[in-house]
């Protein structure tokens, strides 16, 4: 026969082998936690980044920014070893392939295509809206891929 104030203690050492990262809810039943604060998570929340893991909604947030920004320091990092990518002084500037081409004076580098319909020609005017303006040494260089492969030219974005 057991005293009460063994069975007391026998149910607190119960409670000890529990996770202390786990709350439990009036019925008893374990809480995870959330695995960013280590709050306990509501009846909302996401699946976590490891298996049987939960985050709250605002964890999550943080959790995608994070990764977001660890992609974006390693695509940066693979851009310096590998050499690729822009640099402000490789882009060609238009004011040179415009005075090649007889264009009128390209008022801070920018010029753009126009078609002209009736005319059935175009020509490369000077522009002051930036959305409006292309780079001529690349439109060029599309031109020569059509006429010399008959297709348009292949570009690939992919840091891979």
């Amino acid at each position: 026969m057991a005293f009460k104030g063994q069975q007391g203690q026998s149910q607190n050492q119960k409670k000890e082998h529990k996770p202390k990262w786990w709350d439990t809810d009036s019925d008893g039943d374990g809480i995870p936690p959330c695995t960013q604060c280590y709050l306990p998570v509501g009846e909302l929340a996401h699946p976590g980044m490891q298996a049987n893991t939960c985050v709250h909604a605002e964890c999550m947030a943080q959790v995608i920014a994070q990764a977001g920004q660890l992609a974006e320091e390693h695509q940066l990092k693979s851009r310096f070893e590998f050499g690729t990518g822009w640099k402000a002084e490789s882009v060609p500037k238009n004011s040179v392939i415009a005075e090649q081409l007889g264009c009128s004076p390209v008022p801070q580098g920018l010029c753009g295509p126009v078609y002209d319909e009736t005319a059935q020609s175009g020509e490369i005017p000077a522009t002051h809206e930036p959305a409006a303006s292309i780079n001529l040494e690349y439109l060029l260089l599309a031109l020569k891929v059509r006429k010399v492969r008959c297709r348009e030219p292949l570009l690939s974005l992919s840091t891979q």
